[in-house]
Order: structure tokens, then sequence, then C-alpha cells
């Protein structure tokens, strides 16, 4: 009987905490990266963990271009371990990505716009 409670508290955890996620302009799948990258970090030295929390506060206000400052400059901590460089790397690598995929958006709009 615990066991049922516990997945019911994990699955009810889970899906508020993708519409938390959702309403604050991150994806689940980026939310999850998110909380490698958080648990990745928090053992690590304050500098470090400073700017993992800008980074993850922009992102979750919806400023990609601030929170990938934030976590390049994360990068150039000479103190990371390998676990932390891999965490962050996929982070950096979808934030790219999907701001990318926001500017191709926004262009092909501007350019039929302009039509």
């Amino acid at each position: 009987m615990d066991d049922v409670v516990g997945q019911w508290k994990r699955a009810v955890a889970l899906v508020l905490g993708a519409i938390c996620l959702a309403m604050a302009g991150c994806s689940p799948g980026e939310g999850r990266l998110i909380e490698s990258v958080e648990q990745a970090f928090a053992r690590s030295g304050e500098p470090e963990q400073d700017l993992v929390r800008k980074g993850v506060r922009a992102l979750r206000e919806g400023d990609s271009s601030r929170a990938l400052a934030a976590f390049d400059e994360v990068t150039l901590s000479g103190r990371l371990t390998p676990a932390q460089k891999e965490a962050l790397q996929v982070l950096i690598l979808d934030v790219r990505s999907r701001a990318s995929g926001t500017n191709a958006i926004a262009g092909a709009t501007a350019g039929a716009a302009g039509e």
C-alpha cells in the first residue's frame, strides 16, 4: 500500500513540476536538464553554484541569452568534475538549439510578413 501511495506522490509531483516549468517558460525536457545541472553542482564551490543559479533563473524567466552567458562562464572554471561538465554541456546544447529554432521561426515569420 505504501508503495502505491509513493508512486502516486511521485506522479503528482512530476505533473505539478511539468506544469510549473511550462508556466515558467521551460519545457519538461529542459526542466530535467536543469535538475541534472542543479544536482551536479549541489556540492560545488560558491562561484560555480552562484553562476548556475543565475543561469537557471534566467532560463525560467525565458532569457536564454543571459542563461547561456552564465553557463558559459561556469564552463571556464578549472574545478569542474566530468559529471558537472557533461550536465552543463547537455543543457547548453539544448538551450542553444531551442534559441536557434526560435530565431529561425522568428526570421521566417518576419520574412513572410515582408512579402
